[in-house]
């Protein structure tokens, strides 16, 4: 078989695996488990957020960790996030009930602005 000319440019290397950082509400084993998956496939790069004691790990909570590490602002001008156009942010929530289902009304806030986010190429 014949094959056509190649090239023999160099040519930085490009970013070709997707990123998924995933930010957790607990500080141990979602954090183990989600680390599990990482080397399972090169084609997707697996970011596991180590959630410390101190932060708050409610729903709100963890949205605003997540926009810390992914979006750049005035106040946060190098996020520790490379994201870029087709990488996935995901926050992993337990969706049992609470004492006074106080999570519930915070779950959907966040989906509300993941959704809002979303619309907006964000």
């Amino acid at each position: 078989m014949i094959l056509p000319r190649r090239s023999f440019e160099r040519v930085p290397p490009g970013r070709e695996a997707r990123s998924v950082y995933i930010f957790g509400e607990g500080s141990r084993r979602e954090f183990d488990y989600f680390n599990y998956f990482k080397e399972l496939d090169s084609r997707i790069k697996i970011e596991v957020y180590k959630l410390h004691p101190h932060e708050d790990n409610s729903p709100l909570g963890l949205l605003k960790i997540a926009e810390k590490c992914i979006i750049a602002s005035d106040e946060n001008p190098n996020p520790k996030c490379d994201f870029i156009e087709g990488d996935e942010v995901w926050i992993v929530l337990d969706i049992d009930k609470d004492r006074a289902d106080s999570r519930k009304p915070q779950i959907a806030q966040v989906k509300l602005k993941c959704d809002e986010r979303s619309a907006l190429g964000i």
